[in-house]
C-alpha cells in the first residue's frame, strides 16, 4: 500500500504505542470535546486473492461547534495527516502534502479508500452515547472496557455483519486516560 493510502486510511478511521501522546493545536475551547490515543486498523481489500493489511499509529481527535479535526501519528509520533470536517466540506492533507476534499467525510474516505470511514458518528461514540454493543450506519461498536461512563477501549467492525463479505475493517482504538474529569462528569 502507498504512503497516501495508509495515511488516509488512518486519519479517516482512527484512529499501537507510541512514543509521545500528541495533541490537536490550540487548547480545547469551551463546548468542544477532545480525545487521544491508539489506534490498529485492519482491512481486507476486495482484491482477488483477498489481501489483509493494518496500520496503526497514535491520533488526536477534536469536535466543536459542528466540526472535526483529527491528527494521525506513526507510532513514533510524526504527523502522517490532519483531516478536517465542517457540515458540507471535508479536507484530508497528508504529511507529503498531498491534499484531498470531498462534500463530507464520509464522502472523502470512500473516495480515497474505497470505503466510507465513520467519521461523524465517531465524537458520539467516543462520549459513549451508545450501549456496549450496538449497529450504527453499518458499523458494529462494541465497548471493550469503560473508565465510568466514558469507553477507554473499542472495536468497531464493518459491515455490522461481517460474515463472507469481500471488504471488511476492524478498528480498534484505546483512549489515552482523561484527566480533566470533564468527560467522567458528563460535561462538554
Amino acid at each position: 500500500m502507498d504512503a497516501a493510502r495508509a495515511a488516509s486510511l488512518c486519519a479517516g478511521t482512527l484512529l499501537a504505542a507510541g512514543c509521545a501522546t500528541p495533541t490537536l493545536p490550540g487548547p480545547a475551547a469551551s463546548g468542544s470535546d477532545s480525545w487521544t490515543g491508539r489506534f490498529a486498523v485492519t482491512w481486507v481489500a476486495a482484491d482477488e486473492p483477498a489481501r489483509q493489511e493494518r496500520a496503526s499509529g497514535r491520533f488526536a481527535l477534536r469536535e466543536a461547534a459542528g466540526r472535526t479535526e483529527l491528527e494521525v501519528f506513526s507510532p513514533f509520533g510524526q504527523t502522517i495527516a490532519r483531516a478536517l470536517s465542517d457540515p458540507g466540506s471535508a479536507s484530508l492533507e497528508t504529511s507529503d502534502g498531498r491534499r484531498f476534499e470531498a462534500g463530507d467525510a464520509e464522502a472523502l474516505t470512500e473516495s480515497v479508500l474505497g470505503w466510507r470511514a465513520p467519521v461523524q458518528l465517531l465524537p458520539g461514540w467516543l462520549r459513549g452515547e451508545l450501549p456496549d454493543l450496538s449497529v450504527s450506519s453499518g458499523w458494529r461498536v462494541r465497548v471493550d472496557a469503560r473508565e465510568g461512563r466514558r469507553p477507554q477501549r473499542m472495536t468497531i467492525s464493518w459491515p455490522a455483519g461481517a460474515v463472507g463479505v469481500p471488504q471488511q475493517v476492524t478498528i480498534r482504538l484505546a483512549l489515552d486516560p482523561d484527566e480533566s474529569g470533564a468527560r467522567e462528569a458528563g460535561t462538554r
